[in-house]
């Protein structure tokens, strides 16, 4: 039994393994319903091996509407995470193209003083070879 507790706590996580460990040996065989959420497993149901056809496929209903439920509940979550990440990157571009246009601007301007100067020089020049 510990080597099968040791696979199920591999690959199914430890909740998983509790579970069955908590089980007596007399309620076997065990079928878990595991449903996995976010980064974990969690264990839904546990039906022993005495339940009822009918009483099966009424739990492994009510286990389908709660996945479904789930499922859609993280659909939305990831919905909405890709749309914040968009409005980043939206947020983030219209920045660099804002500091790329900052940039211009300040080189424009640097230019037209350094013309200005230059200008400035060339009259002074001027007038001074006039006089």
């Amino acid at each position: 039994m510990s080597g099968f507790l040791t696979m199920c706590t591999r690959h199914f996580g430890s909740v998983v393994a509790q579970t069955i460990r908590t089980q007596k040996t007399d309620q076997f065989p065990l079928f878990l319903i595991i449903m996995g959420k976010r980064s974990s497993n969690e264990v839904l149901n546990v039906i022993q091996g005495n339940t009822t056809v009918d009483e099966l496929m009424m739990r492994l209903m009510a286990a389908m509407e709660i996945f479904s439920a789930q499922q859609q509940e993280d659909i939305k979550d990831e919905d909405e995470r890709e749309a914040r990440e968009n409005v980043k990157r939206e947020q983030d571009e219209a920045y660099r193209i804002s500091l790329e246009a900052d940039r211009a601007k300040r080189e424009a301007q640097e230019r037209e003083i350094a013309e200005q100067f230059r200008l400035e020089q060339i009259r002074k020049e001027q007038e001074e070879e006039r006089e």
